[in-house]
This record gives structure tokens, C-alpha cells and sequence, in this order.
């Protein structure tokens, strides 16, 4: 938006507040411009129009700020500065000059707002999760994301010095002195006691008392923390991108086991999911009420005792390398990394398998791996998905998988032409015949296990093979 119609539009969102302004109240409640101290000034549609048309010229003519913000994180920030320097200026006055000078205030008060934003780098996102039944696994890092058992955790955070203080609702930096722990010792130690089962005494309202109750909430009776650590982002995007990159980060570590979706039932963030249990009631015709109990979910990740849990880690350490890339590349695709489009291919194709492994929907579930794959394929044909398959996952078209005889062929068509495309498309071929009859309610979970088995080994050897060739940057050649 050139700067002509910048302060054109600057001249109109100031002739309209004035028009508000000046104008009995409308019927209902009004449209409110927050200035982000809780407080407001009237507005209208108009004016939000205006600010929103402001935000997409911004966002549209700087990229960089889409992998940074939201919309709504980025429309806060320029909503805050119009109302700010509206509120400082003559709004009687609509005048070019006026506007231009406006204007000026407004872009200021933004380029403030991101500086303060970028100055967040390294802000940490701590959620509670489960892992194996030990909970003394040492901490590892897949890419950004850190696991670690919850006491050496909080002994961290203890540790850790504090450069600013919270004073009368304020934040204050901390130019000398001994800086204090991020969490104070009373708060280590209530939490501790807390977690070991022993009650603690009520707390007289505070900044730590605050601070020990999100603790306890966030983390729960998870026995570790998955840590996820940010560059400067906008606050609902940072907690996308965090989100993201540790269910991704859970989602490689699922891959250790031949099953990933039932090592995921007990790979969990609390944030996503907590262990309760589900009463499915039935009442048959003889009205015999039959209860039943169900688990959402399970406390861990189950495994064989006698096999170290680190041990197996290592093993994968290439596949974990290259999921700690793709986040990376996820979080700051502007990163300069040599192979930006590969990551960009393998953070989908975890994506999709993620979110097939969770998904209660058989059908979904395969919609999910089939597109794992076509990812991986770089959106290929069919015969380039058969490609995909023996160059990474090492099964050739024509190899029996299955003891009824099953080939390859015969379990790719099932999953993409039997199940995605009909599911996505209707149970009507393009030549007007019913491809679909009573299918659609048949029981597709053989189908979901072979789809899942397939997808793990085309994803497992496309990491596998992304580690081994950091510099590569071009997608056909994970199935060449």
C-alpha cells in the first residue's frame, strides 16, 4: 500500500472516530478500538475495515512476518498503535499533514511493538508429558524441543537467573545485584512436596504463588516436561508453532516402535490429552443397563523391560535429526538452511502422520497415511508412489506382503482408490457407477494397520536418507 493511500486511509479512520465521537449512541453495543491497557475508544465497522486492509498490505508487502504472526496476533499489534495515536492526535483534524503525522506515530508505535516482540528470542514453552514407564530417562533434544524428567526440570528453572521482577503489575528489569532463580526456592520446594504426594499449607496470594500454580497445572503428575524453545514470535502463533514442534518431536519418537499409534496412546502432552477414563452405556431391550470402561489414553509408552530405552534412541538418531530440522525449518522457514523445500516436505508428510495415528476414524486415519505418502512422493503419480515405496521402505510393487498373496500393488490401490479417494470424493466413480455400496460402514481397521506400516517405512527412510544428504534441497530425489 503506498504511502499516498496509507494516509488516505489514516485520514478517513480519523474522520470517522471523529464522526463517532461527535454522534448520539447507535442501537447495541458499539465497536470498541482497544488500546491495549484495557481501555478503549469508540469506533465503527468502517474503521475496522480500514485497520484490517492496514494489516493485509503489511503482511502481503513483508513476508517474514507470516512465519512470525498470526493474523490476529499482527492485527493486535496495529490495532494498538491506531488507537494510541489517535488518542494522542487532533482527530478534528483529517487533513493530508495531519495524517501524514499520524501515519508517522503509527508505523513508530509498531516497529516498537515488534522490536519488543523480538526481543522474546528464546522464550520457552514447558508442557507436562509422558514417555516410558522409567522417569529417569536422561534428557535428550530432538531439534528445538528438550525432554526432561520433571525434577531436573524445575531444579533448572531454579537455577537459572532472572533478569526481571514483576512490581505492581509491571515488569522491571534487574540492572544489579544477585539475580534470583526464574522460580524461588519456597516455590522449588512447595513444588516438590507437592508432586511426592505431601500437603502443603495454603499461600498468601503473589507473584510466586502464581507462578506455583501453573507449575503444578501445566505439568500435573506428568513425570517429564517437553521443552520447547521459540525465537521472537507473536503469542498465539508461539504457541502454535510450540505445539507443533512437540507433537511432531512425540510423533519421531514414535517411530521407534513397529506401531507408532499405540506408542502414541501413551505419548502424551497434558496440554492435548489426559489419562480419564470413558463409561459407554448400553441398555438392552430387557432393560439390562451395561456399563464399561474405557481409557482415553494410556500412562505410557509401553516396551519391552529389558531393552534401554536410550539405546533404541540411538539407533534412530538420524531420523530424529532430521525431525529436529524439519521443526526448525517449521518454526523459522526464513532460517537459511541449505534444504528448506526437503524440510518442507518431510514437516507435512510428520503432520499428516500424526494426525493419522491419533484420529479415531479408520477412514480418516487412512486419508492421512495415503497423503503421508503423496507427500513423500512430491505429489507424484501412481507410479511414483510405487517408486517412493521401494527406494525408501524397500518393498517392490510386485512383492507378496501379506500370506493371502497381497502385494504391494494390491494394498496401495486399497488405500488410495478403495478408501482416500472414495472417502474424499463420494462413493461414485467418474464413469457415474457406484464404486462405494455398503463399504463406507464396513470395518476398514486391517487396511488403517497395512496404510500405517507402509507410511512408517516410506517416512523412517526418507528421514533416514535427508540426514545423509543435508545439501540436497530438490523432493523428487527421495524417491529416486
Amino acid at each position: 500500500m503506498p504511502d499516498t493511500k496509507e494516509r488516505e486511509l489514516v485520514s478517513e479512520v480519523l474522520a470517522e472516530v471523529n464522526r463517532v465521537s461527535n454522534s448520539k449512541r447507535s442501537k447495541g453495543f458499539p465497536t470498541i478500538l482497544w488500546l491495549g491497557d484495557g481501555n478503549g475508544i469508540y469506533s465503527s465497522k468502517k474503521v475496522s475495515n480500514h485497520i484490517r486492509s492496514y494489516c493485509r498490505s503489511k503482511l502481503n508487502t513483508t513476508p517474514a512476518l507470516k512465519s512470525q504472526f498470526t493474523d490476529k496476533d499482527f492485527h493486535e499489534i496495529v490495532e494498538h498503535a491506531f488507537a494510541n495515536a489517535i488518542t494522542a492526535s487532533n482527530i478534528a483534524d483529517s487533513s493530508p499533514e495531519n495524517a501524514g503525522t499520524v501515519l508517522g506515530d503509527i508505523e513508530l508505535r509498531i516497529a516498537n511493538a515488534l522490536e519488543v516482540v523480538a526481543g522474546r528470542d528464546g522464550l520457552e514453552y514447558c508442557f507436562g508429558c509422558t514417555l516410558v514407564r522409567e522417569e529417569d530417562v536422561p534428557p535428550f533434544e530432538i531439534g528445538p524441543v528438550t525432554f526432561e524428567p520433571r525434577s531436573l526440570w524445575l531444579e533448572r528453572k531454579a537455577s537459572e537467573a532472572r533478569s526481571v521482577r514483576v512490581c505492581g503489575g509491571r515488569v522491571e528489569n534487574l540492572n544489579s545485584g544477585n539475580f534470583p532463580g526464574q522460580i524461588s526456592q519456597v516455590t522449588k520446594r512447595r513444588i516438590l512436596n507437592t508432586w511426592s504426594g505431601k500437603a502443603v499449607r495454603k499461600r498468601k496470594r503473589s507473584r510466586c504463588s502464581f507462578d506455583e500454580e501453573d507449575i503444578i497445572k501445566a505439568i500435573g503428575a506428568c513425570p517429564y516436561v517437553c521443552t520447547v524453545k521459540l525465537p521472537g514470535v507473536g503469542g498465539n502463533s508461539g504457541q502454535a508453532k510450540a505445539l507443533f514442534a512437540a507433537r511432531i518431536a512425540l510423533t519421531s519418537i514414535s517411530l521407534m516402535w513397529q506401531k507408532p499409534s499405540k506408542a502414541l496412546e501413551g505419548l502424551n502432552l497434558l496440554y492435548d490429552r489426559e489419562n480419564r477414563t470413558k463409561v459407554p452405556l448400553r441398555v438392552a431391550s430387557n432393560g439390562l443397563i451395561l456399563g464399561g470402561r474405557e481409557s482415553t489414553c494410556t500412562p505410557y509408552a509401553t516396551r519391552i523391560n529389558d531393552i534401554d530405552f536410550r539405546s533404541v534412541f540411538k539407533d534412530f538418531q538420524q531420523e530424529h535429526l532430521a525431525t529436529g530440522d524439519a521443526i526448525r525449518w517449521w518454526i523459522a522457514p526464513d532460517n537459511g538452511c541449505a534444504n528448506p523445500r526437503i524440510l518442507s516436505v518431510l514437516s507435512q508428510a510428520l503432520f499428516w502422520f500424526h494426525e493419522a495415528c491419533r484420529e479415531e476414524s479408520d477412514l480418516k486415519a487412512i486419508m492421512g497415511f495415503a497423503s503421508c505418502i503423496e507427500v513423500l512422493s512430491d505429489g507424484g503419480t501412481r507410479a511414483e508412489r510405487y517408486q517412493l515405496i521401494e527406494m525408501r521402505a524397500g518393498y517392490h510393487r510386485d512383492l507378496e506382503l501379506l500370506n493371502d498373496g497381497t502385494t504391494v500393488e494390491d494394498l496401495v490401490k486399497r488405500i488410495f482408490e478403495a478408501a482416500r479417494n472414495r472417502l474424499l470424493h463420494g462413493p461414485t466413480a467418474k464413469n457415474g457407477a457406484s464404486s462405494w455400496n455398503a463399504e463406507f460402514v464396513h470395518d476398514w481397521s486391517s487396511i488403517r494397520s497395512h496404510a500405517e506400516f507402509l507410511s512408517r517405512a516410506c517416512l523412517l527412510g526418507c528421514l533416514e536418507w535427508a540426514s545423509n544428504n543435508p545439501s540436497n534441497d530438490v523432493p523428487k530425489s527421495l524417491r529416486e
